[in-house]
């Protein structure tokens, strides 16, 4: 159970832990109370027999067929709601669309999703890796 002190929690680290008991399916990490600041918070890498997974870093990858939007939900894997505060992604397009390579950029970050766009219809596969790490002074997105 991670609480917070004043609606902050900072310097938490909780990586490559856990077991787990495959009765319960608790959550590798629960929150108490309402959060306001985070930092220096890290939970990834870990392993969970019986519990589900939460971590500050998420990886999805989306296919689409002739598709011009691509969205990557991390709602049930990231920790916090709504703190995504850095995105990287690669775009793989399966040859090359009427127009070419198609132009594609990040167009939404809100509620733990993620919306990649392109101008022009592709086969194509997106890899999204976002976390929630904050450092001292940085906003969120």
């Amino acid at each position: 159970m991670v609480k917070s002190i004043n609606g902050r929690v900072s310097g938490l680290n909780i990586v490559n832990m856990f077991d787990g008991d495959p009765q319960t399916m608790k959550p590798i990490v629960e929150l108490d109370g309402e959060l306001g600041k985070l930092d220096q918070v890290v939970v990834d890498y870990n392993n969970a027999i019986g519990m589900v997974m939460r971590s500050t870093v998420g990886r999805v990858s989306v296919a689409g067929r002739n598709a011009t939007k691509w969205v990557a939900d991390f709602s049930k894997l990231l920790l916090f709601p709504n703190r995504i505060t850095h995105v990287h992604y690669s775009f793989y397009s399966k040859g090359r669309t009427a127009m070419g390579f198609p132009i594609h950029a990040v167009t939404d970050v809100s509620s733990n999703v993620v919306t990649i766009e392109s101008d022009d219809a592709a086969d194509g596969v997106v890899s999204v890796l976002v976390d929630q790490h904050t450092v001292a002074g940085e906003g969120f997105i």
